[in-house]
């Protein structure tokens, strides 16, 4: 288990609280700020709560892209190479 910095914890209420009444929600952060382990953390009690179904990311490299899918992989404790039963999938553009 990962644990998560003030700023993400914050930042995963402010997203569930926004989520009652909205369906988009923005976190800007400089690189390295932590912002994939929160993304993944927030999915995993998404998905807990059967909010979302699977989870889409997109990255401008495939390097970047592989990292991300290791992290979702990791924090959400299911595959995340986007085939049948995986929590996701983590795709470059």
């Amino acid at each position: 288990m990962i644990k998560l910095r003030v700023w993400q914890r914050e930042c995963i209420g402010q997203a569930l609280q926004t989520f009652e009444q909205q369906t988009h929600f923005l976190c800007q952060a400089t690189p390295g700020a932590g912002k994939t382990a929160m993304v993944a953390s927030l999915a995993k009690l998404l998905l807990a709560n059967n909010r979302i179904d699977f989870v889409l990311c997109f990255s401008p490299s495939r390097a970047v892209a592989k990292n991300v899918a290791a992290t979702f992989r990791q924090i959400i404790g299911r595959s995340f190479n986007g085939q049948i039963g995986a929590a996701g999938g983590s795709y470059t553009y």
